[in-house]
């Protein structure tokens, strides 16, 4: 056995026979081997061991029961001993896995390195104080905003494949700027989702690669006999066991790269449709673990081509999914709005009333599975007569799974609610479309008329007119194409005169930041 074979010192030194590792003993003082006992070095395989030289982010990619959770302690302990951080993130999926494993777990941050050199931790302030003065903070990424204003010089993050909200990288990334060569580690088993392929073609990233069977040595018999033998070969095995990044599912109807090919180009106009429906699946129950409910807008041109307008599934109380699809149905001109009512029965009906009494709708009862269903739609895909129209939403509360979708996929344009009276886009979701050159689409530009509601019987500003507005409709719709983010806007009326009011909204001079500064500031003195 040799070091080339991506074992410890320690495992090597085992490997002995018995005579060579009594005169190793033998020659080996008390104080030496106590250093041994807490030497990383020693103890930890090669693969296990942070990079030498300049890196960024060290990426370890290693299936479970690798040793990551070690490798990552073991890493930030010697940043803190021997390169004098001051100020580190611990970020993990939840605060409960920051603190169950990151820093309280058997091989996490309390547990390793001589005594005197463990950090004293308090749960309350979230925090791990080092007697050199280092100091480390716990961050849940289910809580991105959290990290936006902390400054850190290194970091760990744990499991990254696994946030809710990758965002929380990005605002993790806005604070890594103390000292003059700040690091972080990652330590993930992988998935196929957008922030590990960025980590790898990023040049600045150091690559480490392990497997389950890299730590054999040290797992439990029950664990490779039980778990490993079982997965062993399978294509979960592949991911959990071996670190590969896998791409799809064999035997799913559909596959990634099928539905990027029926994503509609920006650039071309949809075929007049035919028919536009909302489908609603409702959930069984709201829970932390319930499954979504489904519902997705839907037409078709005269050719029976389909069309999936919008994805609005989400978790969602009744009367959210309610208003959800009400606000879709009315937003798409739908014709009506499908519901399966195998589990909710005449609730669905009922609770749709409660938002708009007035809405066309069917129900309908599922008599056979959903692979069995899902199996002729999934042809209509491979024929190429389905195709997918960018990503659209109408609340406020759906923006963090905007965002997810919006960092993992390849869109070409975002339909999202923005106006006066509904702002929140311009936090983050607005920056990041811009961000990823993605044409953004404004809807409910009037606030389902409560801007009107505010403004009417006041004057225009008399500054107004220099923008060209004649009409607080144009005033609205000019403040909103005005943001540098906003491709263009859609009011819906049925009165032709109010739509050439609005269409004259696009003529003249757009306001720049300064001036749609004003004029917020003008309609909130209203």
């Amino acid at each position: 056995m040799s070091l080339s074979e991506n074992v410890s010192p320690a495992e090597l030194l085992a490997s002995l026979p018995p005579e060579q590792l009594a005169a190793f003993l033998k020659r080996t003082s008390d104080r030496e081997l106590e250093a041994i006992e807490h030497d990383w070095g020693w103890w930890g395989r090669p693969n296990q061991q942070a990079p030498k030289g300049d890196w960024r982010t060290w990426l370890l990619l290693a299936g479970r029961g690798f040793g990551k959770t070690r490798s990552g302690a073991e890493c930030i302990r010697d940043q803190v001993i021997h390169h004098r951080r001051r100020r580190i993130a611990l970020v993990a999926p939840t605060a409960a896995d920051a603190r169950d494993v990151m820093v309280e777990g058997e091989s996490g941050l309390l547990a390793i390195g001589p005594p005197q050199q463990r950090p004293q931790y308090e749960p309350t302030k979230r925090r791990l104080t080092w007697p050199n003065g280092a100091i480390a903070t716990t961050y849940s990424a289910d809580e991105p905003e959290r990290l936006r204003g902390p400054q850190h010089d290194a970091a760990w993050c744990d499991e990254i494949a696994s946030w809710r909200y990758p965002e929380a990288w990005d605002m993790l990334m806005f604070g890594l700027r103390l000292g003059p060569d700040p690091r972080v580690v990652v330590t993930t088993t992988p998935k196929p989702i957008k922030i590990i392929r960025e980590l790898i073609a990023d040049p600045t990233t150091v690559i480490t690669r392990g497997s389950t069977y890299d730590n054999r040595a040290n797992l439990a018999p029950a664990f490779l006999q039980q778990i490993v033998r079982k997965y062993e070969g399978t294509r979960l095995g592949r991911q959990e066991l071996n670190a590969e990044i896998l791409d799809d599912v064999p035997g799913a109807l559909w596959s990634r790269a099928l539905i990027e090919e029926t994503r509609w180009p920006v650039h071309r106009n949809i075929p007049d449709l035919v028919r536009i429906v909302v489908a609603i699946d409702p959930a069984v129950s709201t829970g932390e673990d319930a499954d979504e409910t489904g519902i997705i807008v839907a037409g078709k041109d005269k050719d029976s081509r389909g069309y999936v307008l919008a994805d609005l599934s989400g978790h969602h109380t009744p009367i959210e999914w309610a208003r959800i699809a009400v606000a879709a149905y009315k937003s798409h001109g739908a014709d009506r709005i499908v519901a399966e009512v195998n589990n909710g029965g005449e609730m669905v009906e009922a609770t749709l009333r409660v938002v708009d009494d007035n809405v066309a709708y069917t129900a309908v009862h599922a008599t056979r599975g959903k692979v069995v269903r899902a199996e002729p739609v999934a042809a209509l895909y491979e024929q190429g007569r389905i195709r997918h129209i960018g990503i659209t939403h109408y609340t406020a509360s759906a923006y963090p799974e905007v965002e997810r979708w919006l960092r993992t996929g390849n869109y070409e344009f975002l339909q999202i609610n923005y106006s006066l009276a509904e702002r929140e886009a311009e936090e983050r979701v607005l920056p990041l479309a811009r961000e990823l050159s993605i044409a953004v689409i404004a809807n409910r530009p009037f606030a389902e008329g409560a801007l009107f509601r505010r403004a009417k019987g006041k004057a225009l500003p008399p500054w107004a007119a220099d923008l060209g507005i004649a009409s607080w409709a144009q005033y609205f719709l000019k403040w909103i194409v005005g943001h540098p983010a906003v491709t263009c806007t859609i009011p819906g009326t049925a009165k032709p005169e109010h739509m050439r009011d609005n269409i004259a909204a696009g003529m003249g001079t757009l306001p720049d930041d300064a001036t749609r500064k004003k004029m917020l500031q003008y309609f909130e003195s209203l």
